[in-house]
């Protein structure tokens, strides 16, 4: 049998192990994250006890099992107010943790016990603090701001590296994607022709004099799972519209000012810098945005990477693009897209407005059982 063979056992526990590192966006099993850095920074250094917390969930008694949830729930109040971790990622945090526990030594945290008695005391302690959880702010960019502000701050007519960022940009808002899809999400990620877009993976089409008339990228979805997440989907580009023209952007960078052979297109980066030939990052795209605002006195602060995704999912709802349609065009797979619209305020004054002239009816009150509402007489006054 072929467990008898020699080395089968050795080669099937690597392959697992591998598999299951993979799972994750490092492909380390999360072993960098920073929930896993400050488990192993409470415990070892913290508690001077083992990070290995394994306990067989069915033989182990309750008792001891609840000794390492109370240990769990004094991790988590140490994140809180030690750390100065926010609540919700303090939960974040230790279910992290716990999915790298059950990964690498194939046990959860506490045997298998259900944490949620610390998720319920990070929700009591917030509301102890008598104050929500802060958050960033962050909108959209407009299509005529991004247009503005890339003439403002770049000149990508001459510089290739300014034609790269452009490109980049115009292409993120008007494909809504996520810059991740677009770019390396970390310097230290290298140009992964499974992960990112390559120069191989935008195709033109041409009329019959030979001008591009439209573009297609193929870009993944960073949010699916399994292969699925290696799957790369076409997103059509128009070639030029009243404010960005992402088709024609991405035309002059690869056909005019950057261009690379055709034999080296599949391993070069889509959007790279050419005085290095890397792969431009998520944070060197979110600064050049946030400067491209600033040239136009926008405020740069409530920008970020993912302000061209919300920007062009606010787009579509602006002109009024059904809900399922902006769902496919933003490859979202749940209602997830709704957090993304951002509504103008002058559609909120007007539906508001519509809400104050309202003549409604309410069915229950008017002929579902009136006398339940203590309706007398008197209200006929």
């Amino acid at each position: 049998m072929a467990m008898r063979q020699p080395g089968f056992l050795q080669a099937f526990r690597e392959g697992v192990t591998a598999a299951r590192n993979a799972q994750c966006a490092d492909g380390g099993g999360n072993t960098s994250h920073p929930a896993v850095q400050h488990y192993c920074r409470f415990m070892s250094l913290g508690l001077n006890t083992e990070i290995c917390r394994v306990l067989d969930p069915l033989s182990t008694p309750l008792e001891r099992k609840l000794e390492e949830v109370d240990l769990i729930e004094c991790f988590a109040w140490w994140l809180v107010t030690q750390v100065g971790v926010n609540t919700e990622s303090a939960w974040t945090y230790v279910t992290t943790v716990n999915a790298w526990h059950n990964r690498w030594f194939h046990v959860p945290l506490a045997g298998g016990m259900p944490l949620t008695r610390i998720h319920g005391f990070l929700q009591g302690h917030q509301r102890l603090l008598g104050h929500p959880i802060a958050r960033r702010r962050r909108i959209g960019v407009r299509p005529a701001h991004l247009a503005a502000g890339i003439r403002a701050a770049l000149q990508p007519r001459t510089s290739a590296l300014h034609a790269n960022v452009a490109a980049a940009l115009e292409c993120g808002l008007v494909a809504i994607a996520r810059a991740g899809e677009l770019v390396s999400t970390r310097a230290s990620l290298a140009f992964t022709r499974a992960r990112h877009p390559s120069r191989a993976d935008v195709v033109f089409e041409y009329d019959a004099m030979g001008q591009p008339v439209a573009g297609t990228l193929w870009i993944i979805n960073s949010k699916a799972r399994g292969s699925e997440m290696l799957r790369k989907l076409p997103v059509p580009l128009p070639m030029d519209g009243k404010h960005l023209a992402p088709g024609r952007a991405l035309y002059y960078l690869l056909h005019v000012i950057d261009p690379t052979p055709a034999h080296a297109a599949a391993s070069t980066p889509l959007f790279r810098d050419p005085r290095t030939g890397r792969i431009l990052t998520v944070a060197f795209l979110r600064s050049i945005l946030r400067s491209c605002m600033a040239a136009i006195g926008r405020d740069p602060s409530v920008y970020g990477a993912h302000s061209l995704r919300i920007g062009g999912a606010t787009a579509l709802a602006f002109l009024r693009i059904p809900g399922d349609q902006i769902q496919a065009a933003g490859r979202w797979h749940s209602g997830a897209y709704l957090r993304y619209l951002r509504q103008t305020r002058g559609r909120a004054l007007m539906n508001l407005t519509l809400v104050a002239g309202a003549d409604t009816d309410d069915m229950e009150a008017d002929f579902v059982d009136i006398d339940a509402h203590e309706y007398c007489a008197d209200d006929e006054a």
